[in-house]
Order: C-alpha cells, then structure tokens, then sequence
C-alpha cells in the first residue's frame, strides 16, 4: 500500500519541484540582473575573488551568520541520515499531521545515473500546503555547489528570507540574501 502511495504521489511531487526549480531560478535571477536591485543594494554579494563585498549592508551581518548556521546543520543532518542501500537511486520522506492529505515534512534525495546528488528539505506549518522552509543542496555533473534556503512569513508563499550560496565551475563563492518587508514581493537590504 505504502509502495503504490509513493508511485502514485511521486509524478505530482517531481512537477512541483520542476516548478519550483523553474520559478525560483527566473525570479531570483531576475532580480540580481535588475539595474534597480544593483543600485539600491537590495542584493548582498560577497566574492572571494577579490575579497570584496558589493552592495553590503552591515546590519544584515547578524542574519546572515543566523541563516548559514541554520543552512549548515539542515544539510549536514541529511548528509549523516543513513539511506537504505536498496533503495539507492531515490528517497522520500513525508510525514502528514493533518486531515486533508497535506503532507508538512518532506525529505527527498537523488542520484540519478551522471552522479548529480540533491536533497530537499520542506517544512510546511499551514493548513493549505504551504511550505515555509526550503533547503535544497545540489551539485550537479559540472561541480557546481549550490545551496538555497527559503523562509516564508505570510500566508500566500511570498518568502520573506532567501540565502542561496554558490561555487560555480570557476570557484567564484557568492553568498546572497533578501529581505522582503512587504506584501507583493519587493526585495529590500
């Protein structure tokens, strides 16, 4: 029973992240690309290149410290969690605590056959699906590191946090936060 749930669930779960991956890359990066977010400095950037910080408000220092703590012990927790050898190639996780088949806690990791390793961590606290918290930790077949960790505060999924770390093929490492204060997204430092 538990098998056929997992067949059935699992199409509509890799939708929804082909989604989430989708619409989270463009707006993201929407945003950096903007001339606006450039100017005001809604945009932290940090280059170890040449040890510079641009567009870099220092009272964001405290979060920032906070939320790549909490980004480092999500994503060692799931480093040390022991996958089942026979189970390989796919794990999932859910857990539902309410009576409308809403699940709050969903934990994925995936090894597909090029060696791309990535794991998921939601954490749902609403009624409606929801999810307030996303780690996500991908290292796909060029070696590119990327982490993302998402906090949502309201109740229509605009996220309010966003920290996302990055070493691309050519060990540029880039830390970026936002801070959204109002109500239809608008990106503040």
């Amino acid at each position: 029973m538990e098998l056929e749930i997992r067949n059935r669930m699992r199409p509509k779960l890799d939708q929804a992240i082909k989604r989430f991956d989708m619409s989270f890359s463009v707006q993201l990066d929407q945003a950096i690309k903007s001339p606006l977010t450039q100017r005001s400095g809604l945009v932290l950037l940090y280059d170890m290149s040449n040890s510079s910080y641009k567009n870099f408000d220092f009272d964001l220092s405290q979060k920032i410290l906070e939320l790549l703590k909490k980004l480092y012990n999500l994503s060692t927790a799931i480093e040390q969690i022991e996958w089942e050898p026979k189970r390989k190639e796919e794990y999932e996780l859910r857990h539902n605590t309410n009576n409308i088949g809403t699940f709050r806690y969903e934990l994925r990791h995936n090894t597909n056959s090029i060696g791309t390793f990535r794991y998921e961590l939601r954490h749902n606290t609403d009624s409606i699906g929801t999810f307030r918290y996303e780690l996500r930790h991908n290292t796909n077949s060029i070696g590119t590191f990327r982490y993302e960790l998402r906090h949502n505060t309201n109740s229509r999924g605009i996220f309010r946090y966003e920290l996302r770390h990055n070493t691309n093929s050519i060990g540029i490492f880039r830390y970026e936060l936002r801070h959204n204060t109002n109500s239809i997204g608008t990106w503040k430092g």
